[in-house]
């Protein structure tokens, strides 16, 4: 069985580094980051341990537009184009390199595996989550922390409550927030089933 710790938006690494210093036994777990913003990479790539995948979670391998924040909102940018926050450049987009996660996730990994992912993609994660659970690739995942962002893409609560309903019918969940300031130990607290063959 293999562990592994997945951050998916991972900006500056920081959630990387944070699961690497924090995590009981974190050492034996492989850290792959998924961030496309191409002024973020650098930083990331000084972290040794994380195996760094400079494309943007999404529904298909191809392209697509990244909305960049600009100023101090570099850790806003979406591919989503009605995101309302983060200052977004919607005139000048980045056309980056987008990657299918349900079918990384099928060619990497098996479902004995322990996965643990962080996902902060800026509401792309309503399309991302939405294909794991049509093809079944959310079974995959044991550990997710989202941050959800229905109301910075003015989504309907309603769809994004019938979501986060779906999501926790098959994965424990719960919310990451180092990307905010809000330090709130969410590793440490925690009881995590880590199955051990």
């Amino acid at each position: 069985m293999r562990k592994v710790f997945i951050d998916c938006g991972a900006w500056e690494g920081i959630s990387s580094k944070y699961f690497r210093e924090t995590f009981p036994n974190a050492e034996e777990y492989e850290i792959y980051a998924f961030e496309c913003n191409s002024r973020l990479i650098p930083k990331i790539k000084e972290l040794s341990y994380v195996n760094v995948i400079e494309k943007a979670v999404w529904t298909y391998d191809g392209k697509i537009d990244l909305f960049l924040g600009s100023g101090e909102f570099t850790e806003s940018s979406s591919v989503i184009k009605t995101k309302t926050t983060g200052n977004l450049d919607k005139n000048n987009p980045d056309h980056v390199d987008c990657l299918d996660f349900s079918k990384w996730i099928r060619d990497n990994f098996k479902k004995e595996d322990y996965i643990i992912c962080k996902m902060n993609i800026e509401g792309g994660e309503y399309d991302v989550l939405n294909k794991m659970i049509e093809d079944g690739t959310i079974h995959y995942m044991n550990v997710m922390f989202i941050d959800w962002h229905w109301k910075k893409i003015k989504m309907d609560k309603n769809k994004h409550d019938k979501l986060l309903k779906t999501v926790q019918e098959f994965v424990e969940l719960d919310k990451w927030a180092l990307e905010h300031d809000e330090h709130s130990n969410v590793l440490q607290n925690r009881k995590f089933n880590v199955k051990i063959t």
